[in-house]
């Protein structure tokens, strides 16, 4: 609990790389979905919805680099699973319900904040099985 993560600036621990592929792989996705699944499939899931259970898992992904490379204790990442559910919940509140206040052609979906959260417990599931912390 008391120790610090790496302060060089190569830093070879596996749950940066592995957090990194996450990443790459979510965006591999999300192309892979914008430029064909969409075109080539009717389906509501795919249409409405991959997208935002995509930014469930990237958001936690990228919070876990965030706080990996800081200058903070390791106890701040985001190692729980509910904490990260917690986060990507807030998060997804916060873009169906306050957002379409601001943003005018932004729509409320409560589905979508499910997928936010499926996204989140994506993560979860892909930490636990590998064992990242």
């Amino acid at each position: 609990m008391g120790y610090r993560w790496s302060r060089s600036r190569r830093c070879t621990h596996p749950f940066l790389s592995i957090n990194g592929a996450s990443l790459v792989f979510i965006i591999g996705l999300y192309a892979c979905n914008e430029w064909y699944l969409k075109k080539e499939t009717s389906n509501a899931f795919i249409q409405g919805y991959f997208n935002d259970m995509l930014a469930g898992w990237f958001m936690i992904a990228f919070l876990q680099i965030m706080a990996a490379v800081s200058q903070y204790d390791r106890t701040y990442v985001i190692h729980t699973f509910w904490l990260q559910l917690t986060i990507t919940g807030a998060a997804g509140l916060f873009w169906e319900f306050a957002a379409p206040l601001y943003v005018p052609d932004s729509v409320t979906d409560p589905i979508d904040l499910a997928a936010y959260l499926a996204g989140g417990v994506i993560y979860g599931f892909l930490q636990k099985s590998l064992r990242l912390l």
